[in-house]
């Protein structure tokens, strides 16, 4: 953490320059005022105080403050100004990863956890810089010279003695700080476990209303509620302790030098007026004691953040670095004698797989559940690393060759879990194609068989869909996703199981629609419902990770097996069977 504020203060070093001549300037005009009434009190003690020099006071009086004024707000505005570039950069940084990470990542993170640290941790990196900042150097510059000060000008004796109960509160301090990390990363996780279970209920809502556990998760609600409560409530105690042993042991401070401070005045040791600054110059020492107390529990967050945000920045995806090839055009897709074992899984989720997908030809992908069709997708999409068995070849080269950015350009996917932005169904269209035309909307509409439903909706296109589209049905939902994945005009349409909210009769005028539209061109459709693929040119049926038949629709209704069994059995109006 402090290398990361170091290599900030460097990349700025005029402005903290700046702040650092204005925390010297700031440290005397707050300092002032105390030598200024402590030649006040021995003037009129002496009886050498005139109306003139009441004046004279009073405007180097006025005059210090105006000065402390002028360089506090100008050491505010540099060193929180630094501060919030810092967080600006580091949420921009971790942002542009985000969108980089692949499926491995956000399966290990949870959403409640990346928006803790994105809206929480990111913040507290930043705000503990500025403060670590002010306190390390303010509050340095001031205690030096207060105790220059009260050694040099006042007495040694009694600034040594006043500061015994302060160095025993420095040593409390060291003590708590390990417990201070440890009860803030607790509370942290408590805030974390809550927005998770957030997060599900907005995403969840319509499903926890049809199955009546509304009751249940107010009751895990209530439960994640407390556990912050609590958290926070420890936390606040370890921390109290921070604050009240300063207070205490400043007030412990303050009894011995007011008291051994009067002796001092009996022997002649001291004047009247020194006795008085000193008080003062005490206070001012421990207030400057209790800020670097405050940035030691601020600089315990600020650990704990930053310690989260880099296991974010050094956490990998398990991908390999982007090829440098660019990608223009796919002419063909081959996997040969391909495999592939997700990380934490003992056997492989496909094997032997060999089949080619030429420009311009669609390839159905049929199969029962977990048979590996939505992971042969992903392959292709490089969601996941490659294979550890045979070659997936992209135009005859190593698809781990191609640039990644240059290779997603190429594919248009639809998946299973379809995600809407919380937009306009007009937005969520064109996101993938900001500058489609009207007649562009018009065509994929007509095509998705999604226009009829725009008149039924409030505001038409611009009818909000609300938080990942909850104002619309299932098969509205799908379709748009679909919309939206047409509109792109990429090369290769992927549909992922993306047909199965909408009926048999929709899902076929959807089929026919977008053969029209993308007539030539290559399209990969995964499916359970077999006439969904119908019109493609080659179906490969896969059962745990291997092919079991493949061939053209007609071949393979007149093969036995699992696909002319299920087809058959859909013919009739019935479910696939998940059986072979």
């Amino acid at each position: 953490m402090f290398s990361l504020y170091l290599e900030t203060i460097r990349k700025h070093s005029k402005k903290f320059s700046i702040a650092f001549v204005a925390i010297i300037i700031t440290a005397i005009a707050e300092l002032a005022p105390t030598y200024i009434i402590q030649i006040f009190i021995d003037k009129m003690v002496a009886g050498g105080l005139t109306q003139k020099i009441g004046f004279a006071f009073l405007f180097a009086l006025f005059m210090a403050a105006a000065i402390a004024y002028i360089g506090n707000a100008v050491l505010m505005y540099l060193v929180f100004g630094e501060s919030f570039s810092l967080i600006h950069h580091i949420r921009i940084k971790i942002f542009k990863r985000l969108l980089a990470m692949r499926s491995s990542f956000y399966e290990q993170f949870r959403s409640g956890d990346l928006m803790t640290r994105m809206t929480e941790d990111i913040p507290t990196i930043g705000y503990v810089m500025a403060w670590f900042f002010m306190a390390v150097v303010l509050d340095g510059v001031t205690i030096i010279t207060l105790m220059v000060l009260m050694i040099g000008f006042i007495s040694w004796k009694l600034t040594l003695l006043s500061l015994i109960p302060l160095l025993i509160y420095g040593v409390i301090m060291y003590f708590l700080t390990s417990k201070v990390e440890k009860s803030y990363e607790t509370m942290r996780e408590s805030v974390t476990h809550l927005n998770d279970q957030v997060l599900e209920v907005v995403e969840g809502v319509r499903v926890i209303r049809t199955t009546s556990k509304a009751e249940e998760e107010l009751f895990h609600f209530k439960e994640k509620t407390a556990a912050v409560n609590q958290s926070n409530n420890a936390y606040i105690k370890i921390t109290g302790l921070y604050n009240q042993a300063a207070s205490l042991f400043s007030a412990i401070a303050m009894v011995i030098g007011m008291g051994y401070g009067a002796q001092l005045l009996q022997r002649g040791e001291v004047t009247l007026g020194m006795l008085v600054s000193f008080q003062l110059y005490l206070t001012m020492l421990n207030y400057s004691i209790w800020d670097i107390a405050s940035i030691f529990s601020d600089i315990q967050q600020g650990r704990v953040a930053y310690r989260k945000i880099r296991e974010l920045e050094e956490t990998q995806d398990h991908l390999s670095k982007s090829g440098s090839l660019k990608l223009d055009q796919i002419h063909s897709i081959e996997w040969q004698n391909y495999g592939f074992k997700y990380p934490l899984q003992s056997q492989p989720s496909l094997r032997d797989i060999q089949v080619t997908l030429k420009e311009g030809e669609t390839l159905g992908i049929v199969g029962k559940t977990g048979s590996g069709k939505t992971t042969l997708i992903r392959q292709l999409l490089r969601q996941w690393p490659v294979g550890n068995q045979g070659r997936l070849l992209i135009n005859g080269q190593a698809i781990e060759d191609y640039d990644l950015q240059s290779l997603s350009q190429q594919f248009a996917y639809v998946p299973q879990e379809h995600f809407l932005f919380s937009q306009s169904v007009k937005e969520n269209i064109l996101f993938s194609n900001p500058t489609a035309t009207e007649q562009d909307l018009g065509q994929v509409l007509q095509a998705a068989d999604l226009a009829k439903d725009i008149d039924q909706l409030s505001q038409g296109l611009e009818t909000l869909v609300g938080e990942k589209g909850v104002a619309l049905s299932g098969g509205q939902k799908q379709r748009l996703a679909i919309a939206r994945a047409l509109i792109a005009k990429a090369p290769i349409l992927i549909l992922d199981d993306a047909l199965s909210a909408v009926d048999a009769n929709t899902e076929r005028t959807i089929i026919n629609h977008i053969h029209e539209l993308r007539s030539g061109q290559t399209n990969l459709i995964v499916t359970h419902r077999l006439s969904a693929v119908q019109a493609a040119d080659y179906i490969i049926v896969l059962d745990q990770g291997r092919i079991i038949q493949e061939g053209t629709p007609i071949e393979l209704q007149n093969q036995p097996g699992w696909y002319a069994d299920q087809y058959h059995l859909q013919q009739m109006g019935g479910k696939v069977n998940e059986g072979i």
